[in-house]
């Protein structure tokens, strides 16, 4: 038996072979090694790693591109339809959670919770959705031949449809800003040893923010929906200005109802001014009830001298 071995250096791989005469081949099959022995550091591998990101998402949106506009023709009166849907869903589901969110400022302001309000935490999750869908769904199906002019995607005013975006919104704005302006006027009854510390400077700030901050909503809401419907370029120009405003509004609220926020924002550049801490609450101290000082009990001198 004749054994015939090739061997040569780098990576190895093969295996032994017997022929038809007997004859055992050991092919050592080896591959060259490689000769760019350079890899990328650096600003490089940053560079590249860049630019292979930008072609996947470039391809990505071609692709997603391709995909609608093949289909731009055939979806875009389900497409309008449904944009209509979901706005006024969600504007119901918005006003709705600003409603829970009254009631729990109102209900920890007048110390009739310790943590988290009147209704269970669960419910403020699952309630907006379901009066959200409420008036989103029946409007849809009574309407329905409303939902699609050409020209947006939002409500018409001359058409009943009207009534269904507008009215469930403002009953709900107008319950949110009465119950939080109910907890602003009234007492301050908190209970910093029984209540939750953060919960209660939370509901304090919202009972003074929240009217204001339904406001603007209201307002950015309607001027969006006449602005549309009416075609009228003022109306889109202010709509455009109130938004401008309402953008910092959105953060200024939220973070200064947050305690910590507060305190980490407090003195910091220009906005620094709007929080400023408010100072401890001063409890006066309690004044024991009026108590008269005992006397001795008057002297029976007339019964002594008649004895006498």
């Amino acid at each position: 038996t004749t054994t015939v071995a090739t061997t040569t250096k780098g990576r190895v791989g093969g295996g032994t072979v017997i022929d038809s005469n007997g004859t055992t081949t050991n092919n050592s099959i080896t591959t060259p090694s490689r000769c760019e022995t350079g890899v990328l550091t650096g600003t490089k591998l940053l560079i590249a790693k860049i630019l292979s990101y930008i072609s996947f998402v470039w391809m990505l949106i071609c692709i997603l591109a391709t995909i609608i506009i093949n289909f731009k023709h055939k979806l875009v009166i389900t497409i309008c339809k449904a944009t209509a849907i979901v706005i006024h869903i969600c504007i119901v589901i918005v006003s709705t959670a600003l409603v829970l969110e009254a009631i729990f400022a109102n209900s920890m302001v007048h110390n009739k919770s310790m943590r988290n309000g009147k209704i269970p935490a669960v419910l403020n999750y699952i309630l907006p959705i379901i009066v959200g869908l409420i008036p989103g769904l029946v409007t849809y199906f009574l309407e329905k031949d409303s939902y699609l002019t050409g020209l947006h995607c939002f409500a018409e005013v001359p058409f009943d449809q009207f009534w269904g975006f507008v009215i469930p919104v403002w009953i709900l704005i107008y319950l949110a800003g009465l119950k939080s302006s109910l907890g602003n006027l009234a007492c301050d009854m908190t209970d910093d040893d029984t209540q939750d510390e953060n919960q209660i400077f939370w509901a304090k700030k919202s009972c003074k923010m929240l009217f204001f901050f339904s406001f603007n909503l209201l307002t950015s809401y309607l001027l969006c929906l006449f602005g549309s419907s009416q075609q009228r370029l003022v109306i889109l120009i202010f709509f455009f200005l109130n938004s401008l405003i309402f953008g910092p509004v959105i953060f200024i609220t939220h973070t200064f109802c947050h305690v910590n926020s507060q305190r980490a924002l407090h003195r910091k550049g220009i906005i620094g001014g709007f929080y400023k801490m408010c100072p401890p609450k001063h409890v006066c101290p309690q004044i024991p009830p009026y108590a008269a000082p005992a006397t001795p009990p008057p002297k029976k001198t007339n019964e002594v001298q008649r004895g006498t």
